[in-house]
């Protein structure tokens, strides 16, 4: 052992630093074993079928809804953890991180920031109200959650691993509120990502195109057809699902800054 630090610290003083890479490769159905993932608004859509996703792969999950009576529902479906938490109220992210901390006995590994509102609202309709509920939910309780997060267990454990859910509204323009909270996203994603570069915590956020949901329903047969999008399709959720699987395993470790389209081309010049 004793050689091995000397050795070490030779090739620290000849080359400036020393770095040692751990490659893990995982059996796929043990991808996310003991991983334990924090999901705001995980009762249905795209945050459901992570948590389900994440469960299946032996990962251990605690989402976050308005709906007490959801999340009940959820628990029993998934055996997962619930916390009731409407994260537009803004001063409820300290107390409410505490929580999940203290649920996970100190150690989440991976945060993903998926609880969002959506309402087809242009520049000349969006009234006052509109707008605070869709920023306050998208963007600034996403935000303080975060920051949250990061302080509370991130750094005291000395790694982590943040996924932020954006959107395609948030990368090709979009004057309503939605999309200017998505795009808000994207800056904060990349930003977080360098601020954090040096912690070993980890940000990226997914840039879904109109996925299948409680807002944009499959019809009674499964017809996902839609003709203005230019893959003639709307998006599963477990399609999704799948990506920010990848995001939270060891698989990925070399990646961070990065905002992810999955939106079937959507945004493609």
């Amino acid at each position: 052992m004793l050689k091995k630090t000397i050795k070490h610290f030779k090739e620290y003083i000849k080359n400036g630093g020393v770095t040692y890479l751990e490659i893990k490769q995982i059996h796929s159905e043990k991808l996310l074993e003991g991983k334990k993932v924090v999901i705001t608004g995980g009762t249905s859509g795209i945050g459901y079928e992570i948590a389900k996703k994440v469960v299946t792969l032996g990962g251990k999950v605690l989402i976050t809804g308005r709906d007490i009576e959801k999340l009940n529902k959820v628990k029993k479906e998934l055996n997962c953890e619930i916390l009731e938490w409407d994260i537009s109220d803004l001063e409820l992210a300290k107390p409410k991180v505490e929580e999940i901390v203290k649920m996970f006995d100190g150690k989440v590994d991976c945060f993903i920031n998926n609880a969002g509102i959506y309402k087809f609202l242009q520049y000349y309709n969006c009234g006052i109200e509109d707008w605070n509920n869709i920023m306050n939910t998208n963007l600034n309780g996403l935000y303080f959650a975060t920051r949250e997060m990061v302080v509370q267990c991130f750094e005291k454990e000395g790694k982590g691993n943040i996924i932020m859910m954006a959107s395609m509204a948030g990368i090709r323009g979009n004057d309503g509120p939605y999309g200017i909270s998505k795009a808000g996203v994207i800056h904060f994603t990349r930003s977080l990502a360098k601020k954090l570069l040096n912690k070993n915590i980890r940000v990226n956020a997914l840039a879904p195109g109109i996925t299948s949901s409680n807002i944009n329903p499959i019809d009674d047969k499964g017809n996902i057809y839609m003709e203005n999008l230019k893959g003639k399709r709307i998006l599963s959720a477990k399609e999704i699902a799948d990506i920010a699987v990848f995001l939270i395993s060891d698989s990925s470790q070399c990646i961070t800054g990065q905002v992810i389209s999955c939106d079937n081309g959507e945004t493609l010049i």
